[in-house]
């Protein structure tokens, strides 16, 4: 199966990312993965996973300014179709690890079940698995 992307959908979305990004000129656009990066996020310790889920995040560059970065995570399914982050400790406090950056972003509505699209990926809040100190 190949995948034909919607080019002109994908090309608003980018660029309305980049307009929230227009004041920072060194924000990460985009991030690659190799084919060997990705089939190692997908075997972990002998194991076969399902998934990947990205989280964002944010850390400091080299020069201290605060950058998005991405933290990759190899998922399992369970028996009722879940992606769970794998071997990811569980939070001691739900709730208590993260807090939400005060931003304009509007994140998915958890009532609208995730794409059957092969190019649409599954947002969280929506289709989060179970709970640790990345997804509390």
């Amino acid at each position: 199966m190949s995948l034909s992307p919607k080019w002109k959908e994908k090309q608003t979305e980018v660029a309305a990312f980049l307009e929230t990004i227009k004041d920072t000129p060194d924000a990460p656009r985009a991030y690659t993965f190799t084919r060997e990066q990705l089939e190692k996020m997908l075997t972990c310790n002998g194991k076969k996973l399902d998934g990947i889920r990205f989280y964002f995040g944010q850390k400091k560059d080299k020069k201290g300014k605060k950058q998005m970065t991405l933290v990759a995570v190899g998922c399992t399914k369970d028996a009722a179709g879940i992606f769970n982050d794998y071997n990811v400790p569980q939070a001691k406090k739900a709730g208590a690890m993260l807090m939400a950056a005060a931003t304009d972003f509007q994140p998915a509505d958890p009532t609208i079940p995730p794409s059957e699209d092969p190019e649409e990926p599954a947002p969280c809040p929506a289709i989060c698995g179970a709970t640790n100190i990345l997804n509390p």
